[in-house]
């Protein structure tokens, strides 16, 4: 009874985790057309991304798979290096493990061109981070289900850490962000003030000169 407890809460958190870190979209896109978005991943983390292209077919007026087409996915770190560039099937998935944390440009177009009639097509993707294929490495290695249950969130684990770095990450980044800009604010209103002062003793002297001209004084 205590082994089906414990792998009843091992599946039970390794599903709250597979929720917490998958995100799904789908989006229009002509065949001339880029579409970017950007997903912010912590420090080497593997990104898989599952996606389907499907077109618009003007007979039956609904979106069928697009065998024809294939699309063009380009990956840009946040350094703005290059981490993935090249052209997949209509239906697949992608991977690329992020070399540092931050913000990853992720844009997809089609490899065709407007040859094609300049067909709308629809893109499904799901990005998951931090993801492994636990089928394929059950099978590799014959592992048992409760030690790969165990090693899908041990993985899991790792992620959410990561991911809680990242965040600490972003808050250093933040606070240095808003302490920069107070110290800017705080020297221009330092530049105005002195402006103001100079800008006022002038007056005060120009009208002392005057009223000294003028014998009023």
């Amino acid at each position: 009874m205590a082994g089906i407890v414990v792998l009843d809460s091992i599946q039970l958190l390794v599903a709250i985790s597979i929720f917490s870190l998958t995100d799904g979209l789908y989006f229009h896109l002509s065949e001339t057309s880029k579409k970017c978005f950007i997903e912010e991943v912590p420090e080497n983390t593997l990104v898989t991304g599952i996606y389907r292209l499907l077109v618009y077919d003007e007979n039956s007026k609904i979106f069928l798979p697009a065998n024809r087409f294939g699309v063009h996915i380009d990956v840009t770190g946040p350094d703005g290096s290059v981490t993935l560039s090249r052209i997949y099937a209509a239906d697949g998935r992608l991977t690329f493990t992020s070399a540092m944390p931050g913000e990853h440009v992720i844009c997809i177009n089609s490899n065709s061109s407007a040859w094609y009639g300049g067909s709308q097509m629809e893109v499904h993707l799901e990005i998951r981070s931090g993801q492994h294929d636990y089928l394929s490495i059950q099978s590799k290695k014959q592992l048992p289900e409760l030690q790969l249950r165990v090693k899908q969130l041990l993985t899991h684990v790792q992620t959410i850490i990561k991911e809680q770095q990242y965040q600490k990450y972003r808050e250093r980044q933040f606070r240095t962000t808003s302490e920069s800009t107070y110290k800017r604010v705080w020297l221009w209103a330092l530049i105005q003030s002195t402006i103001a002062i100079f800008i006022t003793m002038y007056q005060l002297l120009s009208l002392r000169k005057l009223f000294f001209k003028k014998k009023l004084i």
